[in-house]
């Protein structure tokens, strides 16, 4: 049997999807967000299973009733997202103290791990070369706090790893796939939608959530231990990824850049908007550092490892716009 953790998340749904059309039977966890969509999505994705092969639980039910049940992997997809220090308690807990205490149980009853970083763990390259799984994440004022529990996170695996686990981590870039417009890269989607005409500087690495799945699997059957892969299909910039987005949604491409003193206005407006209504700000100051940057990633190891072809990004773009479709705001004007 397989255990998902975090199976109503983007990763988590589109693993959980991978393994019901192989036929695998799945114990699938969630904590806020209930599984009633996350299956209503599966039947839309032409999903079938029978009532034996899917078994949802809460963390908290798991833990207080199966944790002596045989399984034979888990995959570990829980995680917080999130770029405002409110998020930071629970970052810390959920992507560091519930990493170790997962690692500590698949210890105890031998059951193999594959852990879902993210690049944002990684570390700096030199000489403007690639970032590949050779670059550590040292500490750095210029990290987000995101940055550092993943990697916190991430060395609990390893710790477990020099314990005797069989562990495979990997290290997905931006994640495209369907999802809710309040989760993940839907808010990327979401953005868009409201036709503003500026896209953020910046760049980074972009992957399909279809990939990221097929690939943990992958890894995991082909007993990959002890290992990290960077999952990253093409090195974008933003202005790309906005232009391409509004492409798929037929609407107008952002033609402007938004430049710092931008970014620092709506951080300030955002703030005071947050202390007077109390709604969390989408833009904060570890907002600004992740979009100004631009890096690039190496994906050559995952490459030779799987010999992989990756879907192409703006592929997965034109596919998940059309799913997002009718959630998109209704304020906007389509083409």
């Amino acid at each position: 049997m397989q255990l998902i953790t975090g199976a109503t998340g983007l990763v988590g749904s589109h693993v959980l999807k991978y393994l019901l059309q192989k036929g695998e039977e799945v114990t699938a966890l969630f904590h806020n967000r209930q599984p009633e969509e996350t299956e209503k999505w599966l039947r839309k994705m032409g999903v079938s299973w029978p009532s034996n092969q899917l078994h949802w639980m809460t963390t908290e039910t798991f833990w207080n009733q199966h944790q002596l049940d045989h399984y034979d992997v888990i995959y570990h997809c829980a995680a917080v997202v999130s770029y405002h220090a409110q998020d930071h308690a629970i970052m810390m807990e959920v992507n560091v103290h519930q990493t170790a205490e997962w690692v500590d149980w698949a210890l105890e009853f031998g059951v193999a791990f594959c852990h879902v970083s993210s690049i944002a763990a990684l570390g700096k390259s030199e000489e403007n070369a690639p970032i590949d799984e050779q670059c550590f994440w040292q500490p750095s004022k210029s990290h987000t706090e995101y940055s550092r529990t993943k990697f916190l996170g991430e060395m609990e695996v390893w710790r477990g790893i020099e314990e005797g686990l069989q562990a495979v981590i990997v290290n997905p870039g931006v994640i495209i796939g369907d999802v809710d417009l309040q989760q993940s890269s839907g808010q990327l989607f979401g953005t868009v939608a409201r036709g503003y005409n500026y896209y953020p500087l910046g760049g980074t690495g972009w992957i399909g959530a279809n990939d990221v799945a097929q690939i943990m699997e992958r890894l995991v059957k082909d007993n990959c231990w002890g290992e990290r892969y960077i999952l990253v299909a093409e090195n974008q910039t933003m202005e790309w990824a906005f232009a391409t987005m509004a492409k798929a949604l037929r609407l107008r491409i952002p033609q402007k850049p938004l430049s710092q003193w931008m970014l620092t206005l709506l951080y300030w407006m955002d703030a005071i908007s947050e202390k007077l209504s109390g709604k969390k700000a989408m833009v904060t100051a570890e907002t600004i550092r992740n979009t100004s940057q631009i890096k690039r990633f190496s994906n050559q190891k995952i490459v030779k490892q799987l010999q992989w072809k990756f879907e192409s990004v703006e592929d997965v773009i034109e596919r998940t716009a059309r799913n997002l479709f009718p959630q998109l705001p209704l304020s906007i004007e389509k083409n």
